[in-house]
């Protein structure tokens, strides 16, 4: 019994704790889980995700609304929406602009037999009914607007001046716009003495000479003739001055009074010295 009792004893004092042998696990790595990789787990975790996440949405606009305004080109040969006709140009019925050829829309139309057009149907303005015409401005000059020679004495006449060896000088404004074109240009002068034999009286405008008279161009000079004569002149229209201040001058060449006069200009308003008439055309005559 007491032999027993003794075996007992020192079988209870072993350690029986298993412990695995390393070499006997089949995993390949040290982490002491099956799987291939090192992190402890079982899975070896790879990420086989193949998508590279390119967007393959190209988002491009395909709108083929290119909006274009189709209002057209005038000379295009075709009439738009904003246009009264479109003949390729200018044509009997059709101006330049795609609009209706009329007299009086301010575009000459050759074609439609237009001379001019001046955007009106006034009369006496150089264009009628687009018809080119010689239209006339008048001017009558009074003796309200002279300086230098008498008007006293010789004949006792009125709206009278006489020369007394000084220079006779009217001044004036046209009235016609610097755009006209002059044709001609006239100034009339009532002559009432003309005594002095030769060229007595020189006539100047804008201090270029335009004519002469003398007492050979008469009349008489008696005061019991009551004649009254027309010197009429033609300047060179290029010296006067549209639409500003003209000058017209008598120069008187002897001092003896009473032997070169002028009146009137016959026919006209009483007290005219000087009757200027411009002839002239539409300046936008072709």
């Amino acid at each position: 019994m007491l032999v027993l009792f003794a075996v007992l004893s020192s079988s209870a004092c072993v350690d029986a704790t298993i412990v695995p042998n390393p070499e006997s696990s089949s995993d390949s790595d040290s982490d002491g889980d099956s799987d291939s990789d090192s992190d402890g787990d079982t899975d070896s975790d790879s990420d086989t995700d193949s998508d590279t996440d390119t967007d393959t949405d190209s988002d491009s606009d395909t709108d083929s609304d290119t909006d274009s305004d189709t209002d057209g080109v005038c000379g295009d040969g075709t009439q738009d929406s904003d246009e009264d006709c479109d003949d390729l140009g200018e044509s009997a019925t059709c101006d330049t602009d795609c609009t209706v050829a009329e007299c009086g829309d301010g575009l000459t139309n050759a074609t439609a037999l237009e001379e001019c057009d001046d955007a009106n149907t006034d009369l006496g303005d150089g264009c009628e009914n687009c018809t080119c015409v010689t239209a006339q401005s008048i001017l009558n000059v009074p003796f309200t607007s002279t300086t230098g020679w008498l008007a006293t004495g010789c004949c006792n006449e009125a709206n009278y001046r006489h020369g007394d060896g000084t220079t006779l000088v009217a001044t004036f404004t046209d009235t016609l716009p610097t755009t006209t074109t002059l044709s001609a240009l006239n100034v009339q002068i009532g002559i009432r003495h003309a005594c002095t034999s030769g060229t007595s009286m020189t006539f100047q405008l804008n201090g270029v000479t335009f004519g002469t008279w003398g007492s050979a161009d008469g009349p008489h000079c008696a005061c019991s003739n009551s004649t009254v004569a027309t010197a009429s002149f033609y300047p060179d229209e290029s010296g006067y001055n549209l639409g500003a201040s003209n000058t017209i001058s008598i120069l008187h060449s002897t001092s003896t009074q009473c032997m070169e006069a002028i009146t009137t200009v016959p026919s006209t308003t009483a007290g005219t010295a000087f009757r200027v008439t411009a002839d002239y055309t539409s300046d936008q005559c072709i």
